[in-house]
């Protein structure tokens, strides 16, 4: 749905850019396919970032989204979004109190999670920049750091899509290798991890994992792609006339489908 909406949360979509443009198309699928009211802020293309904002009309709806998709990394609520670590922790500081009250009390459990697109940072730097932002706010942290299964999982997001190399070449032939020390972020975002997506059925349903394979088998990625585009549920029919391998038959059925290839 692209109409319009009013008082409806926002929400970042972070994807793996890979099959870009497939992307878009498979979260409103998803939207379509779950009953979701849902739009896109902005051009929803993933042509120069692997970042979209949506609105949907709670974050169940947003969660639901995620736990479908296999294009996408996570859903995020955002608290902040700048092209420099000052001008983050100024945008964190002056988000609403209530809503950070909310996940920030006491007794909650937390940690962050440094996340770069386009450039690898070692763990040095990464906690490097969490120190930034966890000691830069003026407001504290109130609950305790638990690294493994936190209630609330908070993330530093930088934006390097311009620094991957084919990218950078394209721009400058003699473009050097982005350096983390000294790459400037197209931007920071600041979030609260919404939910995870379903992208571990791309390993689960690895082709090498598999007993019979043919020369043309359809990788898992791509093949639950399609399910989702064409918004496969318990109790579809998928007829593949030129089954091969049946790929495209495996992921629909891990979605519910009653299953049938010729070939």
């Amino acid at each position: 749905h692209r109409g319009r909406a009013t008082t409806m949360p926002s929400f970042l979509a972070a994807f793996v850019w890979k099959y870009e443009e497939f992307g878009a198309l498979e979260v409103e699928s998803i939207a379509e396919l779950l009953g979701i009211r849902f739009r896109w802020l902005g051009e929803a293309s993933l042509s120069e970032s692997p970042f979209l904002r949506f609105e949907v009309d709670s974050e169940e709806d947003a969660v639901r989204i995620a736990k479908r998709s296999v294009l996408l990394r996570g859903v995020h609520d955002v608290w902040a979004c700048a092209p420099t670590y000052d001008a983050l922790c100024e945008q964190i500081d002056a988000y609403p109190e209530e809503e950070k009250d909310r996940v920030n009390g006491p007794s909650s459990t937390f940690k962050f999670e440094h996340i770069s697109f386009g450039l690898n940072f070692d763990m040095a730097l990464k906690r490097e920049r969490i120190e930034r932002v966890a000691w830069g706010t003026k407001r504290g942290w109130k609950g305790k750091v638990k690294l493994k299964n936190p209630e609330y999982e908070f993330c530093i997001m930088e934006d390097h899509c311009d620094a991957i190399p084919e990218r950078a070449l394209a721009r400058d032939k003699d473009a050097a290798p982005a350096d983390p020390l000294t790459a400037k972020p197209r931007s920071i975002w600041f979030t609260r991890l919404v939910a995870t997506s379903s992208r571990y059925l791309v390993d689960e349903f690895a082709l090498p994992k598999r007993t019979y394979l043919g020369p043309t088998s359809m990788d898992a990625e791509l093949s639950f792609i399609i399910a989702n585009i064409a918004k496969v549920r318990p109790g579809s029919i998928v007829y593949d006339p030129f089954v091969g391998s049946g790929s495209l038959l495996v992921s629909a059925a891990r979605f519910g489908a009653v299953t049938i290839g010729t070939d």
